[in-house]
């Protein structure tokens, strides 16, 4: 059943896109300039497909996981589901015992390092 809808989604997703491709030329207004209203269409087709196909791609993986906690029998099974999980934070414990970032979050501001510190 998984495999059917899968298979529909990817049928959907590449016909959708067939059908944005085929009318890929914007028509032109009068003075040769092109329509703007058709290339907002062209883009807003374009952007919808490109999301769809990422949804896509979340919902595989999400199938993935789900059949992977469904066949776990315990905890270290259900662990294995999830490889990344917690690998961030540990990462962030790491650089802070190094001393890194001074004890600040880094906020993706341009403040300068001598005021941060002095923070």
């Amino acid at each position: 059943m998984r495999k059917f809808f899968a298979t529909l989604m990817v049928l959907t997703f590449v016909s959708t896109a067939a059908l944005a491709e085929a009318d890929h030329h914007a028509p032109a207004a009068p003075d040769g300039a092109p329509d703007k209203a058709a290339v907002k269409e062209e883009k807003f087709d374009e952007v919808k497909a490109k999301r769809l196909a990422k949804i896509a791609e979340h919902m595989e993986a999400l199938k993935k996981k789900e059949a992977c906690v469904q066949a776990a029998a315990d905890f270290t099974a259900l662990k294995a589901c999830y490889p990344k999980r917690g690998e961030r934070m540990e990462k962030m414990k790491e650089h802070m015992k190094e001393g890194g970032m001074d004890g600040h979050m880094d906020m993706g501001g341009d403040m300068p390092k001598d005021k941060a510190a002095g923070h």
